[in-house]
Order: C-alpha cells, then structure tokens, then sequence
C-alpha cells in the first residue's frame, strides 16, 4: 500500500479533492489547447474550445462548445455538468469536472482511464 502510495505522489496527481462549492466559480483554461469552462455564480456553465474526447469516453477529437447548468452539493470532489438540450434532444451526457484544488480541475471521462485534460483558474476577461 505505501508503494502505492508513493507512486501516486510521485506522479503529482492525488485525484480529486473536496472544495467549498463557493470557491468553484471562474474560469479555467488549459494552457495547451486555449480551451476553457466557464462556471458563472447563477450555476450556468459554457465550455469552448475543449474536444468532445476529452468531455465524454465516446466524444469525438473535434472541439464542441455547449452550455448548461452545474452543481456541486456540500463540500464535492467534483463539479456536475449538465448540458443543455440541443434541437429538443439532450445529445450530450453529463459531464463530471473533478477538483484538483480550489484553482485546478481537471476531466476524467472513463473513470479507469487517464486524466484527459487538466484545466487552471485564470483572471476573467
């Protein structure tokens, strides 16, 4: 277990953490692609510029921009994405946005496959 431990470490990812749902807000950008969330206070989210592979297990790598509405009840390790219907059809599942720290979050659409996208809080336009 201690290996394992340490492995992890070393890896400088410790999975998702709980965060106070009232330091979430903001905008998060990964520095690679220029791709961003945006989780407003009203509980309104849009993301831009991120691959539908790095949103859900079955997306595509083109990039898609939806929006929708998000939550994260108590103290949460993850942020819960909800998209809006498109055309009368919900087209796209929900999406999990786990919390690194109350500045870092990252997705994770296949629970036991990597981390797709790692995504930091930036200073609002």
């Amino acid at each position: 277990m201690l290996a394992a431990a340490v492995a992890v470490f070393a890896s400088g990812c410790l999975g998702p953490v709980e965060v106070d749902p009232e330091d979430v807000p903001g905008t998060y950008r990964d520095s690679g692609t220029g791709g961003e969330i945006r989780l407003e206070v009203g509980g309104r989210f849009s993301v831009t510029g991120i691959a539908g592979s790095d949103l859900w297990w079955h997306g595509g790598a083109e990039s898609v921009d939806i929006g929708g509405t998000w939550t994260a009840g108590g103290h949460a390790d993850f942020v819960y994405l909800q998209p809006d219907p498109v055309g009368g059809d919900q087209g796209a599942s929900d999406i999990q946005l786990y919390t690194a720290s109350s500045t870092k979050v990252f997705l994770q659409p296949d629970p036991d496959g990597p981390i797709t996208l790692d995504l930091v809080k930036v200073d609002s336009p």
